[in-house]
């Protein structure tokens, strides 16, 4: 199975954690707008299987191409992206599973 991890920061790497470690697991590839963390989250999943890009979510092409490439995509953006990404063509076996925050008042 070949997953993307769309976000890199706190819940996107602790996907990628696991799912780098499940069975069945091709590659992780893990995006964010900040290629550098893309980077350092991947290196810090201590996984051969990682993989980081550069991706800005809101460039819906860039985007889309790369979910095509992928069995599976999981938000870990901010929740104004949600509705673009539910946007996305995919085939009938691609699942997509979208996040929110938290937001505290």
């Amino acid at each position: 199975m070949r997953y993307l991890v769309l976000g890199a920061e706190m819940m996107g790497s602790a996907a990628a954690f696991d799912l780098a470690r499940s069975k069945g697991t091709t590659f992780v590839t893990l995006t964010d707008i900040d290629g550098e963390r893309a980077h350092s989250s991947a290196r810090a999943l201590r996984s051969a299987i990682a993989r980081p890009v550069a991706l800005d979510v809101n460039s819906f092409d860039d985007t889309v191409r790369l979910m095509a490439q992928h069995d599976c995509t999981r938000g870990a953006t901010s929740f104004h992206h949600n509705v673009l990404l539910t946007k996305a063509p995919s085939n009938p076996e691609h699942t997509f599973s979208i996040s929110g925050e938290t937001m505290m008042f």
